[in-house]
């Protein structure tokens, strides 16, 4: 069967159902949220049993939603006893014709899970944000509340369903810079090989001839050095321009550089993570609710941060420590021999599935266990 769309209709030969638009939409952006502006559906706390949504829109399975001003929302109290996980979602009802944002609550039980996502052919729902409800809690707090919008698996930002595979043009470019290299190595050999042995015959056959014939040869030899060097500095800028090329391409792969800036005290025998200032941040996937940078695809990341302690002291043991979903990864050790700042370069290789959480944590070790000040660059490649 074929369709098309969309015409004029002419004394109602033309007529379209919603569904044939939301169909159209479908085609070329994803379900989510749209993420700009940042706080786009965001879900926040008011310290009491009222959250709020903040206003925004959001594509469902190619149905437009708008939220045009804060809303409220009243939660169910906490249980007793147990503790409960509820979800925040938006909500597509094609059998009642209506999008809204609701709140699915979940069952309390001493070790919660969240409640069920139904996505059918008339209900679709994406969740903005998951709320734990801690048994006899007298209010619910931002802490409780964990942003999802950036979780593909139940919601995601919308995006472009039309995306180019690069992929085949990297392995191509791979594979022409791998066979380029090969043949300058080979004729470099060749070319070495070639010109001992020519220099060899020019020795023994000056050896021989009289000063005239020498005098000619060693001209000749002068004119075949030229040529040696000119094509040495040919092979030469050829090698530069395909490390050019493979240095950009690699740059390429960088998400993104934060610069982050924190100023505090640092516990003397325990870590403690690093908390930073407000306003200073300058990543699209730093959260600045829960201090952490978050994973946006699912892949291997190399992280560099270059931390700037200042204000040490001499025979000061300074340690840094990556912080994985609130759990530490790899420890850092740097002992400080002079006094004033210090500097800690680490990278490490994680990795990270989407959705997942990196902070840093510190500590020194020594006579009175403060640092007055910190910075760090941190540099995320996938």
């Amino acid at each position: 069967m074929e369709k098309y769309s969309f015409f004029n209709s002419v004394e109602g030969d033309r007529t379209y159902q919603a569904s044939d638009f939301a169909d159209y939409f479908k085609r070329f952006l994803t379900s989510g949220v749209f993420p700009k502006p940042s706080t786009s559906l965001q879900v926040l706390s008011n310290d009491s049993y009222t959250i709020s949504l903040q206003p925004g829109y959001a594509m469902l399975e190619g149905y437009m939603y708008y939220n045009t001003d804060v809303k409220n929302i009243v939660l169910d109290a906490a249980d007793g006893v147990l503790n409960r996980i509820d979800y925040v979602m938006v909500q597509l009802d094609l059998t009642n014709r209506k999008i809204e944002t609701i709140v699915k609550k979940g069952t309390p039980a001493t070790s919660p899970v969240p409640p069920s996502i139904i996505r059918s052919e008339s209900i679709f729902e994406l969740v903005l944000a998951r709320i734990y409800v801690p048994k006899s809690a007298a209010s619910i707090s931002q802490m409780n509340i964990t942003d999802t919008r950036m979780n593909s698996e139940i919601c995601g930002w919308v995006n472009s369903t039309i995306q180019a595979d690069t992929s085949a043009i990297f392995d191509q470019y791979e594979s022409w810079f791998n066979t380029r290299t090969a043949e300058y190595e080979q004729s470099w050999d060749d070319w070495f090989l070639e010109a001992d042995s020519w220099l060899q015959s020019v020795k023994e056959q000056i050896a021989n001839d009289d000063h005239t014939v020498m005098n000619e040869r060693l001209d000749n030899l002068e004119l075949n050095e030229m040529d040696i060097y000119q094509r040495f500095e040919s092979v030469y800028q050829d090698i530069s321009d395909v490390n050019e090329k493979v240095t950009t391409l690699e740059n390429q792969r960088i998400l993104e550089i934060v610069e982050l800036k924190a100023d505090q005290s640092v516990p003397s025998t325990n870590y403690s993570n690093i908390n930073w200032g407000t306003g200073q941040i300058q990543a699209p996937n730093f959260n600045e609710t829960t201090q952490e940078w978050v994973a946006p695809i699912t892949g291997r990341y190399k992280i560099t941060a270059n931390v700037n302690f200042r204000g040490m002291t001499r025979d000061y043991n300074a340690y840094t420590r990556f912080v994985l979903n609130g759990a530490s990864q790899v420890n850092m050790y740097k002992s400080t021999t002079s006094n004033g700042d210090d500097v800690h370069n680490h990278i490490v290789v994680l990795d990270l599935t989407a959705g997942d959480r990196i902070n840093f944590g510190i500590m020194t070790y020594g006579t009175t266990g403060r640092i007055e000040g910190l910075r760090t660059h941190l540099i995320i490649e996938n």
